[in-house]
């Protein structure tokens, strides 16, 4: 009974957790039946890792048995390697890794509890009933956090607490102790992510509440070997962040997978329109002026001579469109960045007119006699040209020029009534436009406003550094953006209108997302420079210890709002996690991304099953190098749907010629001879060697003189062009030398 119940659940788990089709399902079960029969026992009744290990050596890729099941032996290894994966994650492997569930209780008081640990911690390392043991293990955290410590058996935990880490967690929460691979007395520690929607190449690998995004951290780092699918990850990650309520209705229309994909990437593509997703990527000359703020010289169209503006960075806009999500929460129609202009309609004394024009929902300005400065220079009369050259003063051209060419429809006008405080805000709603009707009335130079605030006594003084306002009649406000203004509304108890104001409106809140693209490609110290604290989530806009800094080059009060998401990628390869940068590592949760080369399962090509092969490759690499510099299952998924055996062939051979070849000489600096080990060339006949070695060139005596020949180690190799499309180029990487 406990064995079919045993049977029962792995069915359950290929079904749910791995997404298999029933008759997949039943053909993995199958699979394992067989090798029970020529194991000599019930391998579903194993339990046993070390003994499940040593079956897979024996019945996996390269394995003396790996033909056991003969034409199905492809579903005979891959229902067993399912197998062995469902016991790992229902026992407790106690050669390497223990995972602790933490409870409310365990997360209020600090406590790892590890009462049930099987001797994983070795004698020396429990304390005994007054709480001494006689050595400490080095208990070590992603971010680099480090703590000797010991297991107080009495209690059954850890010595050591970590109150504060565990302030932002709630239950429950998985954490995995892992044994260091080359000392006893060092355990590293991490947490699980079961929340963390992170996506295959095939989109099936999560449970519903991960894909409506509940649980999400608001800095991650999505971190893995080349090919991994961690770029294509964020499309689907970068989504469920931005708008969970469209992810959850997608999720109940039953789409297939392909459906589902193209409505993914169609709603991505919309919110990267609409400035709610943005990706940029760092490199080694990105810096804290392209990130936060810089300033930029640019040459003024009218004066010729060179302005120095500051403009926002990458990090900067999306933090402001962020806050502007949560200020606003109603389309008043502002555009993405807007910008902030001072304007003086009329003079002081002419209240009258400006109300006038005020009310109208407009913003006018003089010097009629221009003429319509939407007309090119030579289409306006001769008068109409004296007068701009001769009349106006460079102050008066550059204000004209300021309201008819570079204010935009979505900026936002400041209307004075003295030199200390406006009296009206409003977003610019139309462009420039010349009203011949108000030539000799009034003022002719024209755009149409929406006036947000009227008949306000807002003191600029506070916005401006506390500087008083020029006369200049049309200018912006460089050191003003349109959160600090919204905050100094606030401040200076100006009621809001409904649209502006979180407390009257109805609108949910819009998150946002911002994808740095090979985040440790990045001097990080220099492009987050004072900001990197500000991402925490409790130091964010609204947290219980929300900070802000001052900017060096605006001089604004600047905080990080808590509805925008970060999202990094990482190429492993590249750097490892244990070179990334400490502070960074402190302040973002990671999620690795493995090669995984099931889901290559069931492509062949000259007879050799891709996903046992890339396992192999992988084994092989893993051995050679480490598990950072793994090949991907990316790399081979362009054979996936491919249905005629010439093309697949001609495309294996493109991908190893092109791809995997290349990557093997950048992982091995050009070692030949490890690059035949990985592909097992010493096994193989000469033309199916995809590295050769033999009768390269001329011979070392025709080269140099014999004295010189006889001391030098040819070293020479060259790649066998004709090996990516012979058949036995692919097969012999599983024979190993001896078989």
């Amino acid at each position: 009974m406990a064995l079919e119940k045993r049977k029962k659940e792995f069915k359950s788990f290929l079904l749910n957790e791995k997404r298999r089709t029933e008759n997949t399902v039943n053909a993995y079960l199958s699979g394992v039946n067989t090798v029970s029969k020529h194991y000599g026992k019930e391998v579903f009744s194993i339990i046993d890792l070390g003994e499940l290990d040593k079956i897979w050596t024996d019945y996996g890729p390269g394995g003396k048995y790996k033909n056991v099941g003969d034409q199905n032996s492809g579903s005979t290894r891959s229902g067993l390697r399912d197998w062995i994966e469902f016991q790992k994650n229902t026992f407790q492997d106690n050669s390497n890794s223990y995972f602790v569930e933490l409870t409310d209780g365990a997360i209020r008081n600090g406590y790892i509890v590890v009462r049930d640990n099987n001797g994983f911690f070795p004698p020396e390392f429990i304390a005994n009933e007054k709480g001494i043991s006689e050595s400490q293990f080095t208990l070590c955290w992603p971010d680099g956090e480090e703590r000797l410590t010991c297991v107080l058996s009495k209690f059954g935990r850890i010595k050591a607490r970590f109150n504060r880490r565990f302030a932002d967690y709630t239950a429950p929460v998985t954490l995995c102790i892992t044994k260091d691979s080359e000392r006893k007395d060092r355990f590293h520690i991490s947490k699980q992510s079961p929340k963390t929607s992170i996506v295959s190449m095939d989109g099936k690998n999560m449970k519903d509440d991960e894909k409506l995004g509940y649980g999400q951290p608001l800095n991650q780092i999505l971190y893995g070997p080349p090919g991994t699918g961690k770029t294509y990850s964020t499309t689907h990650l970068s989504v469920l962040l931005a708008d969970p309520n469209w992810f959850e209705e997608l999720q109940s229309q039953g789409l297939d997978e392909d459906q589902e994909r193209a409505s993914i990437k169609a709603r991505y593509e919309e919110l990267c329109s609409d400035g709610r997703i943005l990706l940029t990527t760092f490199h080694q000359s990105f810096s804290y002026e392209d990130f936060v703020e810089g300033i930029r010289a640019k040459t003024s169209k009218e004066t010729k001579t060179l302005e120095y503006k500051v403009e926002d960075g990458v990090f900067k806009r999306m933090c402001d469109r962020a806050v502007k999500a949560v200020s606003t929460h109603q389309d008043i129609g502002l555009s993405e960045s807007p910008d902030i202009w001072k304007i003086s309609i009329g003079r002081t004394n002419e209240k009258e007119m400006r109300d006038k024009y005020i009310e109208a929902g407009e913003a006018r300005i003089g010097w009629n006699d221009t003429g319509d400065l939407s007309l090119e220079w030579d289409d306006r009369t001769h008068e109409q040209q004296e007068y701009w050259d001769k009349e106006l003063s460079s102050r008066n051209r550059t204000a004209i020029s300021a309201f008819s060419h570079e204010m935009k429809v979505g900026d936002v006008l400041l209307c004075l009534k003295n030199a200390e405080t406006v009296q009206a805000i409003g977003v610019v709603e139309s462009d420039y436009y010349f009203d011949e009707a108000e030539c000799n009335k009034g003022y002719a130079h024209a755009r149409k406003v929406s006036w947000l605030l009227k008949n306000i006594e807002l003191n600029i003084l506070p916005l401006n550094s506390d500087t008083r306002m020029v006369q200049q009649t049309v200018y912006p406000l460089n050191r003003i953006n349109w959160n600090s203004l919204v905050t100094e509304l606030e401040k200076q108890q100006i009621e809001l209108p409904v649209s502006l104001n979180p407390e009257t409106s109805n609108s949910t809140v819009q998150n946002y997302v911002l994808i740095i693209d090979e985040i440790n490609r990045g001097n990080i110290s220099r492009i987050f420079g004072e900001l990197i604290t500000l991402l925490e989530p409790d130091k964010r806009k609204g947290g219980s210890d929300a900070r802000s800094v001052i900017l060096p080059y605006s001089k604004e009060p600047f905080n990080v709002p808590s509805n925008l998401y970060v999202v990094g990628t990482m190429n492993t390869a590249d750097k490892s996690l244990a070179q990334l940068d400490l502070a960074l590592r402190r302040r973002f949760e990671f999620a690795e991304l493995m090669p995984e080369p099931t889901l290559l399962s069931g492509i062949s090509v000259h007879g050799v099953d891709i996903g046992e092969l890339l396992d192999l490759l992988n084994q092989r690499i893993e051995v050679l190098l480490d598990r950072d510099h793994m090949l991907g299952h990316a790399y081979f998924w362009p054979l996936k749907g491919v249905d005629s055996e010439g093309e697949k062939e001609m495309l294996l051979a493109d991908i190893f010629a092109k791809r995997v070849i290349p990557l093997l000489q950048e992982y091995f600096f050009a070692d030949w001879e490890r690059i035949g080990w990985v592909l097992n060339d010493p096994g193989k006949d000469p033309d199916a060697q995809f590295i050769q070695t033999e009768a390269v060139g001329q011979p070392l005596s025709h080269l140099f003189s014999n004295a010189i020949a006889d001391e030098v180690i040819d070293r020479r190799y060259r790649i066998n062009q004709q090996a990516f499309t012979n058949p036995d180029s692919y097969k012999r990487i599983f024979n190993v030398v001896g078989e």
